[in-house]
């Protein structure tokens, strides 16, 4: 990106590529994770995707009378949408950074995002979610960047992109995330809770009708960026009823089109 454009286009553009490539997770994990509740609802009648488990139904023994059943196709439908939903944070985390840093952004990016969310139970997991991964890719792209700066050896050089960057990099985004951003975006995920569990539903309401012609106003641009980019955020923080008004803004777009 030319060094003269604008803080404010940096900053959206970064974000931007960011979730754009992370959509693609949170679609296809989403709809496996509905689908898998829409087949368990059949199979479990309530209890859903919640009634049944692994070892119950055989998944790893076709011999066994239950391999093909609904419940089976339920449970596996259900937690290939959990495992495609799980990358999602880090995807953006390391996408933000690949926009500032090009591909030595990467991993110090997924780190990042890996960290924000604990992925795969890691005990050094900050819990900071969407906002840390934000935080994190962006360090982590601007860290990769400063170091891809440095004066080298010509004999060095061929290793700085695919070792020597995004090895520092992750080191100091790591021990960035854990040391010095874990407690700040923690409080401010928990003061986001706590305004949240305050709205009444009819609040709720009309922060999605708000966010739902946000995602109207601007097809892919960045008003919808911004509308999208809340709403997910806020879904850790007991959001769902207003980030359901987002889609909405979507299917009004399809319909305008058609």
């Amino acid at each position: 990106m030319s060094t003269n454009t604008g803080v404010g286009t940096r900053i959206r553009t970064w974000l931007m590529t960011g979730v754009s490539y992370m959509i693609p997770f949170v679609a296809a994990g989403g709809i496996l994770i509905a689908l898998g509740f829409l087949l368990g609802s059949a199979y479990a009648g309530t209890d859903g995707i919640h009634a049944y488990d692994a070892a119950k139904m055989g998944i790893t023994d076709p011999a066994n009378p239950n391999y093909l059943s609904v419940g089976t196709w339920a449970f596996i439908i259900f937690w290939l949408g959990k495992a495609a939903f799980a990358f999602f944070v880090p995807v953006l985390a390391g996408y933000i950074a690949y926009a500032i840093a090009d591909r030595p952004g990467l991993a110090p990016g997924f780190v990042a995002g890996a960290l924000a969310t604990g992925l795969d139970g890691n005990p050094l997991g900050t819990g900071t979610g969407f906002l840390g991964a934000i935080l994190g890719g962006a360090l982590a792209g601007g860290l990769a960047l400063w170091i891809s700066r440095w004066s080298v050896p010509s004999w060095v050089r061929p290793l700085m992109p695919v070792v020597i960057i995004p090895l520092l990099a992750s080191i100091g985004t790591g021990l960035a995330m854990v040391l010095l951003l874990k407690a700040p975006v923690s409080w401010l995920i928990g003061a986001l809770n706590d305004g949240l569990t305050g709205l009444t539903t009819a609040g709720l309401v009309v922060l999605g009708l708000v966010l739902g012609l946000m995602m109207a106003f601007d097809m892919g641009g960045p008003v919808n960026k911004v509308a999208y980019t809340f709403a997910t955020t806020g879904l850790a923080a007991g959001l769902e009823l207003a980030a359901a008004g987002t889609p909405v803004g979507e299917v009004g777009q399809f319909k305008i089109m058609a």
